[in-house]
């Protein structure tokens, strides 16, 4: 399972006027190899980045109670993303345009 919250992810309330962040939960093993495929093809970041925040995170749960974060930044507009492991070893990995474009895809579909 895969669980995607965050900015990206997230809708206006018109009777509030708040922006909630939203969540999206993916359990289809296609849909999880889209995200799997996107951290394989990533490339380590050898310059430097913006320390702007992210705009999703990704839980990984293989097993009750296991998870991992893998923090996102996903700009399709740019055709940009990136992601680097919550509390891990402070690399950051590129995302293809490819990918970057598929998950944006994924992510809309499954937000409408």
């Amino acid at each position: 399972m895969v669980t995607v919250s965050g900015n990206y992810v997230g809708f206006h309330d018109s009777i509030t006027g708040n922006f909630n962040e939203g969540k999206i939960v993916f359990k289809q093993k296609e849909d999880i190899d889209v995200f799997l495929e996107a951290i394989k093809n990533s490339l380590i970041v050898t310059g430097s980045v913006t320390d702007i925040g992210e705009s999703m995170q990704l839980t990984f749960c293989s097993n009750p109670g296991t998870s991992k974060t893998i923090l996102l930044w996903l700009y399709p507009e740019r055709s940009y993303g990136r992601i680097a492991e919550e509390n891990g070893n402070g690399k950051t990995y590129m995302l293809t345009e490819d990918n970057v474009h598929i998950i944006a895809d994924l992510l809309n579909n499954k937000k409408h």
